[in-house]
């Protein structure tokens, strides 16, 4: 059921920076209505013999696929979380622990 309702969100992508020197592009994505300060960021290499000779939308669907199964695993973590499945996080967190040091 997680599943079938994971299908249907839709995510945000862009190209946040380009690294030259390394061949990387910083790609942020998120989706709506998720809370993330700054989005959720993946750093994707490329190579200059592979995109000299491609599209823009074939380059665009390379960004796609990459993110694409992070994503996934993304709101798949977020559903969870949302659920209380990771409820211990949250009650650890919120006390303050000692430790004996011998």
């Amino acid at each position: 059921m997680v599943r079938n309702s994971l299908s249907m969100k839709k995510f945000n992508y862009k190209i946040s920076s380009i690294d030259y020197v390394l061949s990387t592009v910083q790609i942020k994505y998120w989706c709506e209505g998720m809370t993330a300060y700054n989005g959720f960021i993946e750093i994707m290499p490329f190579t200059i013999n592979t995109i000299q000779d491609i599209t823009e939308k074939e380059f665009d669907l390379k960004v796609y696929n990459y993110v694409k199964d992070n994503f996934k695993i993304l709101l798949i973590t977020y559903e969870n979380y949302k659920s209380g499945k990771y409820d211990v996080l949250e009650k650890v967190a919120r006390t303050v622990r000692s430790l004996d040091v011998v």
